[in-house]
């Protein structure tokens, strides 16, 4: 009887798929996960060094971890302030149903909604008097995450963002 150690191929093919999922778009994630889970759980078994099999099991927890935490992110509420500042303008922005809404404008005008991290906000101020200026914000959990400033008549300020971008801050 021979005693010829064993390869680690299938916990290799799991840390070159574990590596690759680093570049691979979010749409094949989970099935990138599940192939490399497979291959992993093979090479414990079978393979001689469960080393590589027990690193990619490690780096596909953390690509996991990730994938949840940015879900998570997607769907729960932020708190959202709209700020504008000019003397005289006109304001449409987004409620927190995604629809528009409009409204007149003047120094310290603002607006809280509510908003899941993954909804496009936008907010645009026109400013309506001769040679002024117009500045509109975004702020999301008291943290500004968009402004843009306009000067001049009919000058537009505009800010867009998503609730999770305030997590990049």
């Amino acid at each position: 009887m021979s005693t010829q150690p064993r390869s680690s191929t299938f916990g290799i093919i799991a840390l070159v798929i574990s590596i690759l999922l680093f570049f691979t778009p979010r749409l094949l994630l989970s099935l990138g996960l599940m192939a490399l889970a497979v291959f992993a759980l093979i090479g414990l078994i079978r393979d001689g060094s469960k080393m590589f099999s027990i690193l990619s099991i490690i780096i596909g927890g953390f690509l996991f971890f990730l994938i949840a935490k940015e879900s998570v992110d997607e769907v729960s509420d932020y708190s959202v302030e709209y700020r504008v500042d000019c003397r005289e303008c006109d304001i449409s922005y987004t409620n927190s149903t995604g629809g528009t809404d409009k409204a007149g404008g003047y120094v310290g005008w603002s607006r809280r909604i509510t908003a899941k991290g993954g909804d496009f906000l936008y907010i645009n101020a026109q400013n309506g008097s001769e040679g002024g200026s117009v500045k509109a914000s975004i702020y999301v959990n008291n943290i500004l995450v968009k402004s843009e400033t306009s000067s001049g008549e009919f000058s537009i300020a505009s800010a867009s963002c998503r609730p999770v971008d305030v997590n990049t801050k």
